[in-house]
């Protein structure tokens, strides 16, 4: 049994947070950190009521989307929505570079759910494949009558590509200076997925599978789903009172 109240990764790619905790006289059940949900959701048959537990006779609706332990497949739930760009660095040898010449502005004012519960990325289906034929990425689609199309990466292991998303988007960012906005950052600042954070799986003979991968799944079209990859050396501030969201590269002290 583990012990109560723990966090720790749980998952075969390491990259999803999980805890222990309690709720009413359910001791240790296993949460999944997620900030792309809106609610708590307890499997039927584990919850036990405590006895400051009520019963308040609502019914509702509730769907997660959620299957697989890395937290890799699409959610329906709850999430915070912001406006990015993003773009794509490489050289013609294959080692990157921060001003190359073949610098590609791929997408611009694109809607982004952060979730530290999805262990990828995973974006528009069109989107997705544009990225993967500018970095030459190889690529497979997949059509599937329940899940819709979807496109899935792969490259050599020593070679990733490199990934830039700019917050807040560019017209976002003028606009916020506009109008003095003291919400929205009024400049646009770049946040790179580090190489390192690009494997999703080691196939073995340098083959390695992306992390971004596309879909016509979404409910939203152009919908962006940003995963632990992003988050990985990122430093996120919460503001509740506002309901804002900052960023700002992690500086780790001893």
């Amino acid at each position: 049994m583990k012990p109560r109240h723990v966090v720790e990764k749980l998952s075969e790619a390491n990259n999803v947070w999980f805890g222990s905790f309690d709720v009413g006289n359910s001791k240790n059940l296993t949460l999944l950190i997620d900030t792309g949900s809106s609610d708590v959701i307890v499997s039927p048959g584990l919850y036990k009521g405590g006895p400051h537990s009520v019963d308040t006779s609502s019914t509702f609706a509730n769907t997660y989307g959620t299957t697989e332990s890395d937290g890799s497949e699409p959610e329906q739930s709850g999430a915070v929505y912001g406006r990015f760009e993003h773009h794509l660095y490489y050289s013609g040898v294959g080692t990157l570079c921060r001003h190359c010449s073949q610098w590609k502005d791929l997408k611009k004012d694109a809607l982004a759910e952060l979730d530290t519960g999805t262990a990828t990325v995973i974006g528009p289906l069109d989107d997705v494949i544009a990225i993967f034929k500018a970095a030459s990425i190889r690529y497979v689609i997949q059509i599937s009558e329940d899940s819709g199309t979807s496109v899935t990466g792969y490259f050599p292991c020593d070679r990733p590509p490199t990934l830039e998303l700019s917050i807040p988007s560019q017209s976002n960012a003028t606009a916020a200076a506009k109008q003095n906005s003291k919400l929205v950052s009024h400049h646009s600042s770049t946040f790179n997925i580090a190489p390192d954070q690009w494997i999703a799986a080691d196939n073995r003979s340098n083959n390695c599978t992306a992390i971004l991968s596309g879909t016509d799944a979404f409910p939203i079209p152009d919908l962006w789903v940003v995963g632990q990859p992003f988050f990985h050396g990122t430093y996120v501030d919460h503001n509740l009172k506002d309901g804002t969201l900052g960023f700002a590269p992690a500086r780790c002290t001893n």
